[in-house]
């Protein structure tokens, strides 16, 4: 009845015109309006049930903001929106365990519990957490996961900004609780911890998890040409809607610079992932104006000296790029560089600046190639 109504006030003109002088053609002209309020009414659902070509979703997690965009959707409105919620499924069990603001989370259950305590802990966070350890061998502890309390203490952290840089004496005393080494792997699903007050914190690996979760959801619905960003960290599938590579831009490293305001370069991928590290957005000061990044070398307790002012590595899965942004920042440019040539299908750059108007990079063997890279500045 709705949809006759509809067709009959879409289409009233129609009937005047075929029974005018002629009472004779109300049956005609009821067929014709029936018809035509039919094929409305059939071409406004379609028209509501079908999803747009090229979706964005776009929301918060992780305390910062991600960006899905699809090509080609084989999926209807009702299949995106179920996309949809999946999604946030993923992005909320990653969140809901990894979260040291959250003191449900299984993350700060753990950091909780007593030195010398098996910990028994889920699948999930076993994977990530033994991934994050083999990054610190890899790295030789450039990048460690119970770094946080030295991040604290510098004013980095979750207890907030420090107008006093730490003492040597205070540092040396946080250290002792802090070093991946002081975790243990009890049985297949525990950890235990050696030292009182260690904590850990992956928030320098969990965004990256969390992409590829996000991708690996994506894709088992049918899609092969996406982009998956969260907080910077992205991964790109297949071609984008022009037909193309994503083209990502890497930010020049200017202290305190609108993310995208400035490009330094742009780099074309597909079927790959991008994470970058820099020191030009979270930082301080010193009364003497040195500047003290945010990126702690775990090794020594200090922001990292004579930093890189950015890193971007680009590899087959965000976890691990993540990860290595961080640990090639803190090795800097030489060994980082020679450790990436070790490593199998990931590349780097390195920008360095005077934070003046010079720049210089240097890039691994590949990454000009793997990347399609085209400098800007």
């Amino acid at each position: 009845m709705e949809l006759c109504r509809a067709g009959l006030s879409k289409h009233w003109k129609i009937v005047v015109v075929v029974v005018k002088g002629n009472k004779k053609n109300w049956p005609i002209a009821f067929c014709i309006v029936l018809a035509l309020a039919l094929f409305w009414g059939w071409r406004e659902r379609s028209f509501r049930d079908r999803a747009p070509s090229h979706p964005v979703l776009q929301g918060e997690t992780m305390g910062t903001y991600y960006s899905i965009k699809l090509v080609y959707s084989p999926l209807d409105r009702q299949g995106l929106e179920e996309l949809e919620k999946s999604i946030k499924a993923e992005l909320d069990a990653v969140e809901g365990s990894m979260s040291t603001y959250d003191s449900d989370s299984e993350i700060s259950a753990f950091n909780r519990a007593p030195a010398e305590q098996s910990f028994a802990l889920s699948d999930e966070f076993v994977r990530l957490l033994t991934d994050a350890l083999a990054i610190c061998r890899l790295t030789d502890g450039a990048f460690d996961p119970t770094v946080g309390p030295l991040v604290d203490l510098w004013g980095f952290g979750k207890k907030g900004r420090s107008r006093e840089m730490p003492s040597e004496k205070q540092i040396e005393s946080v250290k002792l609780r802090t070093g991946w080494e002081k975790l243990v792997r009890e049985e297949s699903s525990a950890f235990s911890k050696r030292v009182r007050g260690l904590e850990v914190d992956l928030s320098g690996i969990a965004k990256g998890y969390a992409v590829d979760r996000v991708a690996s959801a994506i894709r088992s619905v049918g899609f092969a040409n996406f982009m998956v960003e969260i907080g910077g960290e992205v991964y790109a599938a297949g071609l984008n809607s022009t037909g193309i590579p994503w083209r990502i831009g890497i930010d020049a490293p200017a202290l305190d610079a609108v993310p995208g305001d400035r490009l330094h370069g742009i780099i074309g991928i597909s079927d790959l992932a991008v994470a970058t590290s820099g020191d030009y957005r979270n930082y301080f000061k010193s009364e003497a104006g040195k500047l003290y990044s945010h990126i702690i070398d775990p090794r020594t307790g200090y922001p990292v000296r004579m930093p890189p002012a950015s890193v971007t590595v680009v590899g087959k899965d965000c976890m691990t790029v993540d990860a290595l942004a961080t640990a090639l920042f803190v090795l800097g440019e030489k060994r980082g560089l020679e450790l990436v040539e070790e490593i199998d299908g990931v590349e780097a750059l390195y920008i360095i600046s005077d934070y003046g108007t010079r720049f210089r990079q240097a890039a691994s063997s590949g990454f000009y190639e793997a990347t399609n890279y085209q400098s800007v500045e």
